[in-house]
Protein backbone atom coordinates (compact mmCIF):
# COMPACT_ATOMS: atom_id res chain seq x y z
CA UNK A 1 0.00 0.00 0.00
CA UNK A 2 1.36 3.46 -0.67
CA UNK A 3 0.60 4.77 2.38
CA UNK A 4 -1.84 7.82 4.12
CA UNK A 5 -4.04 5.11 6.04
CA UNK A 6 -4.69 7.84 8.18
CA UNK A 7 -5.49 11.89 7.29
CA UNK A 8 -5.13 13.46 11.20
CA UNK A 9 -3.07 10.59 12.99
CA UNK A 10 -6.29 10.61 15.44
CA UNK A 11 -6.30 7.58 17.50
CA UNK A 12 -9.47 6.25 15.95
CA UNK A 13 -8.60 6.70 12.57
CA UNK A 14 -5.60 4.08 13.58
CA UNK A 15 -8.00 1.58 15.12
CA UNK A 16 -10.90 2.12 11.44
CA UNK A 17 -7.25 1.50 9.83
CA UNK A 18 -6.35 -1.62 12.02
CA UNK A 19 -9.92 -3.01 12.03
CA UNK A 20 -9.79 -2.55 7.96
CA UNK A 21 -6.48 -3.75 6.91
CA UNK A 22 -7.05 -6.82 10.02
CA UNK A 23 -9.72 -8.07 6.94
CA UNK A 24 -6.65 -8.88 5.09
CA UNK A 25 -5.20 -10.85 7.95
CA UNK A 26 -8.13 -12.77 9.13
CA UNK A 27 -7.82 -14.92 5.71
CA UNK A 28 -5.86 -17.88 6.43
CA UNK A 29 -2.87 -17.99 5.84
CA UNK A 30 -3.19 -14.14 5.26
CA UNK A 31 -2.90 -12.13 2.17
CA UNK A 32 0.57 -10.64 1.15
CA UNK A 33 0.85 -7.07 2.16
CA UNK A 34 2.53 -4.42 3.00
CA UNK A 35 2.85 -0.38 3.63
CA UNK A 36 5.02 2.40 2.66
CA UNK A 37 3.84 5.21 5.39
CA UNK A 38 2.80 8.43 4.44
CA UNK A 39 3.07 12.21 5.33
CA UNK A 40 -0.13 11.83 7.14
CA UNK A 41 0.62 8.71 9.04
CA UNK A 42 3.79 10.63 10.10
CA UNK A 43 2.43 13.92 11.37
CA UNK A 44 3.82 13.05 14.71
CA UNK A 45 6.28 10.58 13.64
CA UNK A 46 6.29 7.13 13.06
CA UNK A 47 5.47 5.85 16.83
CA UNK A 48 1.34 5.20 15.64
CA UNK A 49 2.15 3.77 12.47
CA UNK A 50 4.68 0.91 14.35
CA UNK A 51 1.97 0.45 17.25
CA UNK A 52 -0.16 -0.43 14.95
CA UNK A 53 1.90 -1.79 11.39
CA UNK A 54 5.39 -2.34 13.18
CA UNK A 55 7.48 -5.19 12.95
CA UNK A 56 5.70 -7.24 15.58
CA UNK A 57 2.72 -7.51 12.90
CA UNK A 58 4.51 -9.01 10.34
CA UNK A 59 7.55 -11.19 11.66
CA UNK A 60 7.14 -14.90 11.34
CA UNK A 61 4.71 -14.49 8.34
CA UNK A 62 6.11 -16.19 5.61
CA UNK A 63 6.46 -13.11 3.42
CA UNK A 64 7.86 -11.27 5.11
CA UNK A 65 11.36 -10.39 4.59
CA UNK A 66 12.72 -7.52 7.31
CA UNK A 67 12.92 -4.46 8.15
CA UNK A 68 15.50 -1.30 8.26
CA UNK A 69 16.76 -0.35 11.88
CA UNK A 70 14.12 -0.77 14.79
CA UNK A 71 11.20 0.11 12.84
CA UNK A 72 8.69 -1.10 10.38
CA UNK A 73 8.66 2.33 8.27
CA UNK A 74 11.33 0.74 5.31
CA UNK A 75 10.54 -2.96 5.08
CA UNK A 76 10.42 -5.19 2.13
CA UNK A 77 8.27 -8.48 1.25
CA UNK A 78 8.62 -11.94 -0.76
CA UNK A 79 6.16 -13.29 -2.87
CA UNK A 80 5.91 -16.11 -5.52
CA UNK A 81 3.17 -16.43 -8.29
CA UNK A 82 2.97 -17.60 -11.76
CA UNK A 83 6.84 -19.05 -11.76
CA UNK A 84 7.97 -15.97 -10.77
CA UNK A 85 9.71 -14.47 -7.23
CA UNK A 86 9.25 -10.89 -6.33
CA UNK A 87 10.96 -8.96 -3.96
CA UNK A 88 8.67 -5.79 -2.98
CA UNK A 89 10.68 -2.77 -1.13
CA UNK A 90 7.92 0.05 1.13
CA UNK A 91 10.39 2.39 1.48
CA UNK A 92 9.25 5.12 4.12
CA UNK A 93 9.51 8.84 5.10
CA UNK A 94 6.04 10.08 3.52
CA UNK A 95 6.62 12.95 1.23
CA UNK A 96 10.51 13.12 1.94
CA UNK A 97 13.02 11.42 0.25
CA UNK A 98 14.62 8.48 2.13
CA UNK A 99 17.73 9.28 3.74
CA UNK A 100 21.18 7.56 1.72
CA UNK A 101 21.47 5.16 4.45
CA UNK A 102 17.97 4.07 3.68
CA UNK A 103 18.04 3.85 -0.41
CA UNK A 104 21.97 2.36 0.16
CA UNK A 105 19.92 -0.55 2.07
CA UNK A 106 17.50 -0.92 -0.73
CA UNK A 107 19.99 -0.93 -3.48
CA UNK A 108 21.69 -4.03 -1.52
CA UNK A 109 18.62 -5.64 -0.80
CA UNK A 110 18.15 -5.57 -4.83
CA UNK A 111 22.03 -6.81 -5.47
CA UNK A 112 21.64 -9.49 -3.03
CA UNK A 113 18.54 -10.73 -4.71
CA UNK A 114 19.19 -10.77 -8.77
CA UNK A 115 16.77 -13.51 -9.33
CA UNK A 116 13.56 -11.71 -8.02
CA UNK A 117 11.95 -9.00 -9.60
CA UNK A 118 11.90 -5.63 -7.95
CA UNK A 119 9.02 -3.25 -7.00
CA UNK A 120 9.78 -0.32 -4.81
CA UNK A 121 6.73 1.23 -3.37
CA UNK A 122 6.87 4.87 -1.75
CA UNK A 123 4.47 7.24 -0.71
CA UNK A 124 5.57 10.27 -3.07
CA UNK A 125 7.16 9.01 -6.24
CA UNK A 126 5.84 11.18 -9.15
CA UNK A 127 3.04 13.22 -10.53
CA UNK A 128 -0.33 12.68 -12.30
CA UNK A 129 -0.55 12.01 -15.92
CA UNK A 130 0.83 9.97 -18.28
CA UNK A 131 4.73 11.03 -18.76
CA UNK A 132 4.34 12.92 -15.14
CA UNK A 133 7.37 14.46 -13.64
CA UNK A 134 9.09 12.68 -10.62
CA UNK A 135 8.93 14.12 -7.78
CA UNK A 136 11.52 15.05 -5.70
CA UNK A 137 11.54 11.40 -3.87
CA UNK A 138 11.32 9.85 -6.67
CA UNK A 139 14.05 11.02 -8.06
CA UNK A 140 16.28 10.29 -5.52
CA UNK A 141 14.70 6.51 -5.22
CA UNK A 142 15.04 6.42 -8.93
CA UNK A 143 18.50 7.39 -9.14
CA UNK A 144 19.80 5.77 -6.41
CA UNK A 145 18.14 2.52 -7.62
CA UNK A 146 18.34 2.07 -11.51
CA UNK A 147 21.09 0.17 -12.12
CA UNK A 148 19.38 -2.55 -10.64
CA UNK A 149 18.68 -4.80 -13.60
CA UNK A 150 15.73 -6.77 -11.76
CA UNK A 151 14.03 -3.55 -10.59
CA UNK A 152 10.77 -3.01 -13.13
CA UNK A 153 8.19 -1.40 -11.11
CA UNK A 154 7.94 1.46 -9.10
CA UNK A 155 4.24 2.59 -7.05
CA UNK A 156 2.98 5.61 -5.19
CA UNK A 157 0.34 7.75 -4.31
CA UNK A 158 0.04 11.02 -2.00
CA UNK A 159 -0.99 13.41 -5.36
CA UNK A 160 -4.62 13.18 -6.13
CA UNK A 161 -4.91 11.62 -9.65
CA UNK A 162 -3.63 8.59 -11.77
CA UNK A 163 -0.73 8.27 -14.24
CA UNK A 164 2.41 6.52 -15.30
CA UNK A 165 6.05 6.91 -16.67
CA UNK A 166 8.47 5.04 -18.23
CA UNK A 167 12.09 5.06 -17.75
CA UNK A 168 15.04 3.47 -19.70
CA UNK A 169 18.67 3.15 -17.83
CA UNK A 170 21.13 0.58 -19.52
CA UNK A 171 18.28 -0.98 -21.40
CA UNK A 172 16.30 -1.89 -18.05
CA UNK A 173 12.77 -0.31 -18.02
CA UNK A 174 11.44 0.82 -15.22
CA UNK A 175 7.31 1.57 -14.62
CA UNK A 176 6.43 4.45 -12.67
CA UNK A 177 2.64 4.60 -11.56
CA UNK A 178 0.29 6.84 -9.26
CA UNK A 179 -2.99 5.91 -8.29
CA UNK A 180 -4.55 8.63 -6.21
CA UNK A 181 -8.11 8.58 -5.55
CA UNK A 182 -8.52 10.95 -2.50
CA UNK A 183 -10.46 13.17 -3.50
CA UNK A 184 -13.04 11.63 -4.82
CA UNK A 185 -16.64 10.88 -2.41
CA UNK A 186 -16.22 8.90 0.48
CA UNK A 187 -12.63 9.21 0.69
CA UNK A 188 -12.06 7.73 -2.65
CA UNK A 189 -14.88 5.56 -3.42
CA UNK A 190 -13.46 2.30 -2.56
CA UNK A 191 -11.12 2.63 -6.03
CA UNK A 192 -8.65 -0.27 -6.54
CA UNK A 193 -5.33 -0.49 -9.07
CA UNK A 194 -5.52 -3.84 -10.11
CA UNK A 195 -1.99 -5.28 -12.10
CA UNK A 196 -3.00 -8.53 -13.94
CA UNK A 197 0.44 -9.87 -15.08
CA UNK A 198 0.16 -12.25 -18.37
CA UNK A 199 3.17 -14.32 -18.89
CA UNK A 200 2.32 -15.95 -22.19
CA UNK A 201 2.04 -12.53 -23.60
CA UNK A 202 4.69 -10.30 -21.55
CA UNK A 203 2.16 -7.65 -20.73
CA UNK A 204 1.44 -6.64 -17.33
CA UNK A 205 -2.55 -5.44 -17.36
CA UNK A 206 -3.59 -2.13 -15.48
CA UNK A 207 -7.02 -1.54 -14.34
CA UNK A 208 -8.60 0.37 -11.74
CA UNK A 209 -12.21 -1.12 -10.47
CA UNK A 210 -14.51 0.04 -7.46
CA UNK A 211 -16.03 -2.47 -5.39
CA UNK A 212 -18.36 -0.28 -3.98
CA UNK A 213 -19.75 1.75 -7.48
CA UNK A 214 -18.73 -2.01 -9.12
CA UNK A 215 -17.61 0.26 -12.00
CA UNK A 216 -14.51 0.29 -13.63
CA UNK A 217 -12.00 3.60 -14.63
CA UNK A 218 -11.32 3.35 -18.46
CA UNK A 219 -9.26 6.65 -19.06
CA UNK A 220 -6.12 5.93 -20.25
CA UNK A 221 -3.91 6.89 -17.11
CA UNK A 222 -6.37 4.12 -15.39
CA UNK A 223 -6.27 1.39 -17.75
CA UNK A 224 -3.44 0.41 -19.90
CA UNK A 225 -1.07 -2.11 -20.41
CA UNK A 226 2.63 -2.48 -20.24
CA UNK A 227 5.05 -4.68 -22.02
CA UNK A 228 7.19 -6.66 -20.00
CA UNK A 229 9.38 -9.78 -20.23
CA UNK A 230 7.86 -12.87 -18.25
CA UNK A 231 7.74 -15.92 -20.85
CA UNK A 232 10.72 -17.49 -22.48
CA UNK A 233 12.48 -17.10 -19.21
CA UNK A 234 15.38 -19.12 -18.38
CA UNK A 235 17.13 -20.13 -15.54
CA UNK A 236 21.33 -20.43 -15.85
CA UNK A 237 22.62 -23.44 -17.15
CA UNK A 238 24.44 -25.76 -14.49
CA UNK A 239 27.72 -26.33 -15.16
CA UNK A 240 30.62 -28.71 -13.23
CA UNK A 241 32.81 -27.41 -10.25
CA UNK A 242 36.15 -27.84 -10.69
CA UNK A 243 39.10 -27.95 -8.10
CA UNK A 244 38.78 -30.84 -5.74
CA UNK A 245 42.24 -32.17 -4.26
CA UNK A 246 44.98 -31.25 -1.64
CA UNK A 247 47.65 -29.14 -1.27
CA UNK A 248 50.60 -28.43 1.11
CA UNK A 249 50.25 -25.91 4.63
CA UNK A 250 51.66 -22.39 3.86
CA UNK A 251 51.18 -22.89 0.14
CA UNK A 252 48.08 -20.69 -1.45
CA UNK A 253 45.76 -23.57 -2.11
CA UNK A 254 44.68 -24.75 -4.89
CA UNK A 255 41.84 -23.02 -7.95
CA UNK A 256 37.79 -23.48 -8.02
CA UNK A 257 36.24 -22.70 -11.04
CA UNK A 258 32.94 -24.11 -13.50
CA UNK A 259 33.54 -26.08 -16.17
CA UNK A 260 31.64 -23.42 -18.21
CA UNK A 261 29.83 -20.22 -17.89
CA UNK A 262 26.85 -18.37 -19.20
CA UNK A 263 26.64 -14.12 -20.22
CA UNK A 264 24.37 -13.11 -18.58
CA UNK A 265 24.87 -15.06 -15.32
CA UNK A 266 26.30 -13.93 -11.92
CA UNK A 267 28.11 -16.88 -10.37
CA UNK A 268 28.65 -17.00 -6.55
CA UNK A 269 30.70 -18.99 -5.06
CA UNK A 270 29.53 -21.07 -1.14
CA UNK A 271 32.49 -22.23 0.97
CA UNK A 272 30.76 -24.71 3.48
CA UNK A 273 27.48 -22.94 2.84
CA UNK A 274 28.52 -19.29 3.38
CA UNK A 275 28.85 -17.23 0.40
CA UNK A 276 31.99 -15.56 -0.78
CA UNK A 277 33.07 -12.47 -2.40
CA UNK A 278 33.64 -11.07 -5.25
CA UNK A 279 31.11 -12.39 -7.72
CA UNK A 280 31.94 -13.43 -10.95
CA UNK A 281 30.05 -12.54 -14.03
CA UNK A 282 29.94 -15.55 -17.12
CA UNK A 283 32.01 -14.84 -19.89
CA UNK A 284 30.37 -17.71 -22.15
CA UNK A 285 33.76 -20.23 -21.05
CA UNK A 286 35.16 -21.81 -18.21
CA UNK A 287 35.92 -19.58 -15.10
CA UNK A 288 37.50 -19.21 -12.23
CA UNK A 289 37.37 -18.46 -8.40
CA UNK A 290 40.95 -18.41 -7.91
CA UNK A 291 43.30 -20.15 -5.09
CA UNK A 292 41.11 -21.22 -2.45
CA UNK A 293 42.18 -22.86 0.87
CA UNK A 294 40.46 -25.83 2.75
CA UNK A 295 37.01 -26.42 2.91
CA UNK A 296 33.81 -27.70 0.33
CA UNK A 297 32.65 -25.43 -2.08
CA UNK A 298 29.49 -25.33 -4.37
CA UNK A 299 28.24 -22.40 -7.08
CA UNK A 300 25.13 -20.72 -7.52
CA UNK A 301 24.45 -18.99 -10.73
CA UNK A 302 21.92 -16.33 -10.65
CA UNK A 303 20.39 -14.18 -14.19
CA UNK A 304 17.05 -12.02 -14.07
CA UNK A 305 14.56 -15.48 -13.93
CA UNK A 306 16.05 -17.05 -11.02
CA UNK A 307 18.94 -19.40 -9.28
CA UNK A 308 20.63 -22.81 -10.24
CA UNK A 309 22.58 -24.97 -8.29
CA UNK A 310 25.84 -25.81 -10.75
CA UNK A 311 26.12 -29.33 -10.34
CA UNK A 312 28.67 -30.84 -7.74
CA UNK A 313 31.49 -29.20 -5.67
CA UNK A 314 35.28 -29.23 -4.85
CA UNK A 315 36.73 -30.46 -1.52
CA UNK A 316 40.23 -29.23 -0.93
CA UNK A 317 42.19 -30.86 2.05
CA UNK A 318 45.40 -29.13 3.53
CA UNK A 319 48.44 -31.27 4.59
CA UNK A 320 51.32 -30.75 6.46
CA UNK A 321 54.33 -31.48 4.31
CA UNK A 322 57.24 -32.52 5.73
CA UNK A 323 60.51 -32.77 3.52
CA UNK A 324 62.64 -35.51 4.55
CA UNK A 325 66.07 -36.90 3.12
CA UNK A 326 66.37 -40.96 1.98
CA UNK A 327 69.69 -42.43 1.95
CA UNK A 328 70.30 -44.65 -1.11
CA UNK A 329 73.71 -46.75 -0.76
CA UNK A 330 74.50 -49.10 -3.46
CA UNK A 331 77.58 -51.79 -3.85
CA UNK A 332 79.66 -51.60 -7.11
CA UNK A 333 82.87 -53.69 -7.06
CA UNK A 334 83.85 -53.22 -3.50
CA UNK A 335 82.29 -49.00 -3.13
CA UNK A 336 79.53 -48.09 -1.82
CA UNK A 337 77.80 -45.00 -3.40
CA UNK A 338 75.43 -43.14 -1.35
CA UNK A 339 72.75 -40.83 -3.13
CA UNK A 340 70.36 -38.91 -0.90
CA UNK A 341 66.84 -38.65 -2.14
CA UNK A 342 63.72 -35.63 -1.28
CA UNK A 343 60.95 -36.89 0.03
CA UNK A 344 57.95 -34.75 1.18
CA UNK A 345 55.71 -36.55 3.79
CA UNK A 346 52.15 -35.66 4.02
CA UNK A 347 49.76 -35.42 6.68
CA UNK A 348 46.00 -33.97 6.81
CA UNK A 349 45.30 -31.28 8.51
CA UNK A 350 41.97 -32.07 10.66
Amino acid sequence: MVGDLVNFSFSYEWTNANTSMSKLDAVLPGVPYGIAPGNHDLLWGSGSFNSYFGVSRFAGRSYYGGHFDSTNDNHYDFISAGGMEFIIICLGGGDQAPPTTVLDWADALLKSNPGKRGIVINHSLMYPGIGGAFTGPGLAIYGALKDNPNLFMMICGHEYGSGYRTDTYEGNTVYTMIADYQDEPNGGNGWLRIAEFDPPNNVIRMTTYSPTLNSWKTSASDQFNLSYTMSGSTLPVAFNVTGSGSYCQGTAGLPVGLSGSQTGVTYTLYKNGAPQSPTITGTGNPVTFGNQLSGTYTVKGTNSFGTTDMTGNAVITENICAPLSVSVSTLNNGTVFRTSVPYISTTPVI
